[in-house]
């Protein structure tokens, strides 16, 4: 007769634990809030260059005034930094992938056939070609764009970039309050989800008003607006925190290659 309590965590298989967690709307709140703060930290390092190069032609007269050489430089120097280390961590990110994913796909070959062949063998090899492809344009793009000269123009094109970026975002962060929500996500976690997408929201709306009609000294706005995201980003990572300590609470453990560890 078995004496272990149904409820008790000790000696139950990790793999069980894991197919447990799958539905787990806190368990997948912590996995997938990674990849959005992730995106959160990259936007806000994105308007903290931004701010940068606006303080930089604040200074400029008129809007249709064209930079002097000096300036032109200075901002130069910034977006080559900006570009340079998105194409450096993209390479990086995309040339360990495929370390991964080609000899997957050689281990592979031959052993599916019929339906199963093209569920994976020919979307594993898809994804291996778009990653090569990816990378390549990656090793193609170069460190600085042709960047305008007039202070007008340039708070324009940067702001359609910072408009993009907040876009994706608050599309990611709703996606997921909507899938957790369906998944019975506690209310005051899904409050939390919506207030901050809710923030983006605001904050786009002025990014995007800034993009039609830049205005002069945009540098102070963009500073506190940066502000604010970065409020947005801290309650985010709270409430990854939370959902980490709720899944170790209901016992859901989290394995590495040398055995049981207990992390993210």
């Amino acid at each position: 007769m078995n004496n272990v309590n149904d409820g008790q965590e000790v000696g139950r298989p990790q793999a069980e634990i894991a197919l447990k967690s799958e539905d787990n709307p806190h368990w997948i709140l912590l996995r997938r809030l990674r990849r959005v703060l992730e995106d959160t930290s990259v936007g806000l390092l994105q308007m903290r260059w931004t701010q940068q190069q606006f303080v930089l032609v604040d200074n400029a007269p008129r809007h249709d005034t064209a930079l002097d050489q000096a300036t032109m430089n200075a901002i130069h120097s910034l977006t080559r930094s900006n570009r340079g280390d998105a194409k450096h961590r993209g390479l990086r990110e995309l040339t360990h992938s495929l370390t991964v994913l080609e000899p997957l796909l050689a281990n592979i070959r031959g052993i599916f056939r019929g339906e199963e062949k093209i569920q994976i063998e020919d979307r594993l090899e898809r994804h291996v070609h778009e990653a090569r492809r990816l990378a390549e344009s990656f090793h193609n793009l170069p460190t600085m764009e042709g960047h305008p000269n007039q202070p007008y123009a340039i708070r324009q094109h940067c702001m359609a970039d910072i408009v993009l970026s907040v876009t994706d975002l608050t599309s990611k962060l709703k996606l997921l309050r909507r899938e957790l929500k369906e998944l019975g996500l506690p209310e005051a976690e899904q409050a939390i989800l919506f207030e901050q997408e809710a923030r983006l929201y605001r904050l786009n709306a002025l990014f995007k008003k800034w993009r039609d009609n830049p205005s002069q000294k945009l540098a102070g706005k963009l500073l506190n607006c940066a502000d604010n995201f970065e409020q947005i980003r801290i309650a985010l990572e709270k409430l990854r925190s939370a959902s980490r300590q709720e899944c170790l609470r209901q016992g859901i453990h989290f394995m590495g290659r040398c055995g049981e560890i207990i992390s993210e």
